[in-house]
């Protein structure tokens, strides 16, 4: 429902108020009323069949984030955290088993698709996510709409809110000079062209921000 909520309804993933945020605060309440072995599953049951998998995946990265596992630096006190180190351990491993399930068709059709792609990479897995990737964009077709996919919004006082494409993002699942290389050229394409031209403002855009 919370991925259906954002299809309806697009929001900021971003903001501390959005529902899926809202959601997420509640998860410590609804745990604590659990006895152990009913917590374990349902954490297991939550993630291995959970709809909601964009926000299955803002959860994942959420604790890892707070677990130190990608910034240490970042690193919240356990208090803080909505699952243990043990219970994080599992959710990684179902979230990598579901992802290496999914095609491409189903990454795109999740609100977030760079951040899913993010969460399979840092739960582990690099290679698994670079090769979905890059076998979608061996054609031209594929190219533009991988990328159309991976934007980033931003939202500034003086341009309002607009899309961006930035290297550091799209280095980690392709090979960024050939790409940015193809998608100039596809600027003269009949069909693809305008597209193309937009990604290229994006990636120009992305170098700024």
């Amino acid at each position: 429902m919370r991925d259906v909520a954002y299809q309806r309804h697009p929001f900021d993933l971003f903001w501390v108020n959005s529902v899926w945020d809202r959601a997420r605060r509640l998860i410590p309440f609804l745990l604590l009323r659990l006895e152990p072995v009913h917590r374990a599953t349902v954490i297991a049951t939550m993630f291995s069949e959970g709809a909601a998998i964009g926000w299955l995946t803002l959860l994942l990265r959420y604790e890892m984030f707070a677990h130190g596992r990608i910034d240490d630096g970042r690193r919240r006190p356990d208090s803080e955290w909505l699952f243990t180190d043990e219970e994080l351990d599992r959710i990684t491993e179902i979230m990598l088993s579901r992802y290496r399930m999914m095609s491409i068709r189903d990454v795109f059709g999740c609100p977030n698709p760079i951040s899913l792609l993010f969460a399979w990479r840092q739960g582990g897995d690099e290679k698994g996510p670079r090769q979905l990737v890059e076998d979608n964009i061996i054609s031209d077709a594929g190219l533009i709409e991988t990328l159309e996919h991976l934007t980033t919004t931003i939202e500034s006082s003086d341009r309002g809110r607009f899309e961006v494409l930035k290297k550091d993002n799209l280095s980690l699942f392709m090979d960024f000079e050939d790409v940015e290389r193809r998608l100039h050229a596809l600027e003269q394409h009949s069909e693809l062209g305008k597209r193309a031209s937009r990604l290229v403002a994006a990636l120009e855009d992305g170098a700024n921000y």
